[in-house]
């Protein structure tokens, strides 16, 4: 195989394909990239068998062929050598010159015939979106999915299509508190729960972030596949089987206590908060009339803070505990100065923005 490229594609093309993660401590073969030139131009691969990422880019083809080689270490390469240089890749007798102007490098490669296939799926379901809607139906929820496999159905971020309002919701909880969002997408009547692992989905964001916020991606759905097709880049991700919790029972229709607020005074005083809480994060929160919220967070060997959010309530007092760490993420996630609480007894504590309806962020009490 013998072929040449531009520095500025081919580092782009292996800058996407390091979105997926690899571990050492998996077949060796798969922390190589396989590489496929032919008449069409080339083709490079990376797998690592819960996704898998192909990416076309243009090339002057010599000698077809196809060849393994260590992807990050030429993904390290490509990134040292001048942006304006051609590269030519020259495969022979069991190894890869790297040659541009000003440098010749020799890789060892391997043989190309074990390489995992990418699978065919035959799509159930298509659609298309945006890629900054797409990533962020995956980044504003991800944060709240369990980090444990012991429940593999809540170790993921769930994608489904709600009838009523014609949305495409993407959700995930850990069971301590969830996070929701919705967007108005034309997704086909009869598009299934699909369940994409976390560790799934920290590579979809990885290789989404490399694409504009206005350009297309088509996504297909099947059996056992996700298909996002981007431009020259079409990535096959694993969804898995199981019942994603049937969430909507638990979140509140009718609340008995809501407080309006700044962000910005919720984020002070959390940053105070922080100073002292202990492993637990339990911060006690107490809705009053007068003030809006008074929060403090209580150390027995550093001490404690009471701080006061001012506020607007409706309803009555009352007063809870909550994981602070899980109230400092969730509002990360809401852009939106303005912030409404809401909460019932023995109810878990709804969030959302003033001017971002479409999140809801949930978190379960505490015994105060």
């Amino acid at each position: 195989m013998k072929a040449s490229f531009t520095q500025e594609d081919l580092e782009r093309s292996l800058r996407i394909l390091s979105g997926i993660s690899i571990k050492q401590s998996l077949t060796p073969l798969l922390t190589n990239y396989l590489i496929e030139c032919n008449e069409d131009g080339c083709t490079i691969r990376a797998n690592n068998l819960n996704c898998a990422l192909e990416v076309a880019l243009p090339a002057k083809v010599e000698v077809s062929g196809s060849v393994c080689v260590d992807g990050g270490l030429l993904t390290a390469l490509i990134s040292k050598i001048s942006k304006q240089s051609t590269i030519t890749l020259d495969v022979q007798k069991g190894i890869m010159k790297v040659i541009s102007p000003d440098v010749s490098v020799t890789l060892k490669i391997v043989s190309s015939e074990e390489f995992p296939s990418t699978p065919l799926p035959s799509d159930t379901f298509t659609f298309s979106l945006p890629v900054g809607q797409f990533s962020e139906l995956l980044k504003m929820v991800e944060f709240a999915a369990s980090s444990s496999d012991i429940k593999p159905e809540i170790a993921a971020v769930c994608l489904w299509r709600n009838e009523t309002d014609e949305t495409l919701v993407s959700v995930a909880t850990d069971s301590f508190r969830l996070a929701e969002l919705k967007k108005k997408i034309n997704v086909p009547q009869g598009f299934p729960k699909i369940l994409i692992p976390i560790k799934n989905v920290v590579d979809m964001v990885k290789i989404l972030s490399n694409f504009t916020p206005e350009e297309s991606c088509e996504c297909g759905v099947s059996e056992h596949l996700l298909r996002v097709s981007l431009p020259k880049t079409t990535l096959m991700v694993r969804h898995i089987d199981g019942a994603f919790p049937d969430y909507q029972r638990i979140i509140p229709q009718e609340t008995v206590s809501k407080v309006t607020c700044l962000k910005s005074d919720v984020e002070d005083i959390l940053k105070l908060s922080s100073v002292v809480s202990n492993s637990v994060r339990k911060l006690t929160v107490s809705l009053n009339s007068e003030v809006g919220m008074v929060v403090k967070t209580e150390n027995d060997e550093k001490g404690s803070i009471e701080g006061v959010i001012k506020g607007a309530l409706e309803g009555e007092e009352y007063t809870f505990a909550l994981n602070e760490q899980y109230l400092i993420e969730g509002i990360s996630k809401i852009h939106s100065d303005v912030l409404i609480f809401t909460i019932s007894p023995k109810k878990p504590l709804t969030i959302r923005g003033k001017d971002t309806p479409d999140f809801t962020y949930l978190i379960m009490p505490m015994q105060a």
